[in-house]
């Protein structure tokens, strides 16, 4: 296991239990399983956790560089990729988290739409359909 703070390797402990091989009943941050260990003298302020994946030095260094970039869920996105996240307008959607440009908004495929209060291109429900890219709703199947 190792420990980076500020981007910069901290500490490492490659003879010790990794978290995932422990039973434990707690598994705290900021503070031990032991009660005679003292809590941590400060504060996390970002976090990230890997699991059967080693970052290297470098992948480390541009994650802390990136630390203030807001993370915007699917169909939103931040114009300045650092504020506030924006809807994509209906009918469209984008393919995944952390999009920083309206570009990155695509329309909804055939048999799915979105909606000024949807935040991802969502399928049309059982008995209707939507035979347009680009929908905001979806249409009652004909009879029969």
């Amino acid at each position: 296991m190792k420990v980076y703070k500020n981007g910069v390797l901290a500490g490492s402990n490659e003879n010790g239990y990794e978290p995932n091989t422990m039973t434990r009943t707690n598994h705290f941050l900021g503070r031990s399983n032991w009660d005679s260990d003292p809590f941590l003298d400060g504060s996390i302020a970002f976090l990230r956790m890997w699991h059967d994946e080693e970052l290297d030095q470098d992948a480390i260094s541009a994650l802390f560089l990136e630390r203030d970039m807001v993370w915007c869920p699917v169909g939103r996105y931040s114009p300045t990729g650092n504020g506030g996240c924006e809807a994509c307008a209906s009918g469209k959607s984008t393919n995944g988290l952390a999009a920083t440009s309206e570009d990155t908004c695509e329309e909804c495929v055939p048999g799915k739409y979105s909606d000024s209060s949807l935040t991802a291109c969502t399928n049309c429900a059982p008995g209707t359909f939507n035979p347009t890219p680009g929908a905001t709703s979806c249409q009652s199947c004909p009879e029969g």
